[in-house]
């Protein structure tokens, strides 16, 4: 089973509001510290939370509401908690309409392979959700001015990713560049379809 579709069963089980115990234990080489039992810690509306190496151990009893983009690049895939879900999400939907099979299944794998390779980079360049995953609500095929990089893979393979932008190689060889841009007002995610 591969780590995508093991996540996604993931996101899939039973969610529970109160996180029993998150316990962070500083190893050094290969020996956890023990710590003292934590104080309980309310955390609300919670956004973009990097995980930094904090020689200190923490442990802590949480209850956690409305989290968004949590990143743990040391203990995790490194991915942002809306893309990792949106991309479940995605994994989980039909081709939209103006897809084929073929081509949605192109899209689905380029955007796993960007997810993989490229999230650290992209997130340290600014990329917001709409950068990778926009599309039109009406027309997700053929908006262009509404489409993020990830309904632009089809046919091409990420080969750098700065803050402007990333250069794709088609699969004839060619080299493009995908500009980062406002998109127009309305643009939604890609995993949105699925709602409409």
């Amino acid at each position: 089973m591969n780590r995508w579709r093991a996540r996604l069963a993931q996101l899939d089980a039973p969610k529970s509001e109160v996180l029993n115990t998150l316990n962070i234990l500083n190893c050094t080489g290969g020996a956890a510290r023990a710590v003292p039992d934590p104080p309980t810690v309310h955390v609300q509306n919670v956004r973009n939370v990097q995980n930094t190496d904090n020689p200190a151990p923490v442990r802590a009893t949480v209850r956690v509401q409305n989290v968004q983009n949590v990143q743990n690049p040391s203990g995790g895939l490194g991915v942002p908690r809306t893309w990792d879900e949106g991309f479940a999400a995605t994994l989980r939907m039909a081709a939209p309409p103006g897809f084929s099979p073929e081509r949605w299944q192109r899209i689905i794998d380029a955007a796993r392979n960007f997810l993989d390779r490229w999230t650290s980079t992209a997130i340290a360049a600014g990329w917001s959700d709409l950068d990778v995953f926009g599309c039109d609500p009406d027309r997700p095929d053929a908006r262009f001015d509404c489409m993020g990089l990830v309904l632009l893979l089809d046919r091409a393979k990420v080969v750098g990713v700065d803050e402007r932008g990333a250069d794709l190689m088609m699969n004839t060889g060619a080299r493009q560049r995908f500009r980062r841009r406002p998109l127009p007002t309305g643009t939604i995610n890609l995993w949105e379809l699925a709602s409409r």
